[in-house]
């Protein structure tokens, strides 16, 4: 019977080595990573001083059907998005400066696995808040350094 015979331990699975450089990454990854996600101005945020989360907060834009409802009901004029940890994080990093490989290996360094697969996830992320006006995307001129052999 199964349940007599100890299970055997699973040996965790080595993560892929991370490349060494730009080079050795494939170019639409690569263009990707360089990417240096910026906040708009105009949305404000809070930082709890307690939990350090970030609450982001910004005007909320109306259908045309919604503008007719506001003047009926009281409408919500600001929406104020709440973010977990890594949103957080992610949020504080963009700020022109980093690129999404910075915040990559900022997000992996400081949650491991628990944000697995690391790129699809942040650039899930930064995707969202783009989409929504909340940052904007600068691609920048670059060049990768070759290795010397």
């Amino acid at each position: 019977m199964p349940w007599e015979e100890p299970p055997e331990e699973a040996s965790p699975q080595p993560r892929p080595p991370t490349p060494m450089s730009l080079a050795e990454v494939p170019e639409d990854v690569r263009l990707l990573l360089l990417v240096r996600p910026v906040r708009n101005p105009e949305v404000e945020w809070e930082e709890d001083p307690r939990t350090h989360r970030i609450t982001l907060v910004y005007p909320k834009e109306f259908t045309a059907g919604e503008r007719a409802l506001k003047r009926v009901f009281r409408a919500v004029k600001e929406i104020r998005r709440p973010l977990d940890d890594p949103g957080s994080d992610i949020w504080r990093m963009c700020d022109g400066e980093h690129d999404i490989a910075d915040i990559c290996d900022h997000i992996d360094e400081g949650y491991k696995e628990a944000m697995e697969p690391v790129l699809t996830r942040v650039t899930d992320f930064i995707k969202v808040l783009a989409d929504r006006g909340l940052v904007s995307l600068r691609r920048e001129p670059f060049e990768v350094e070759q290795e010397e052999a």
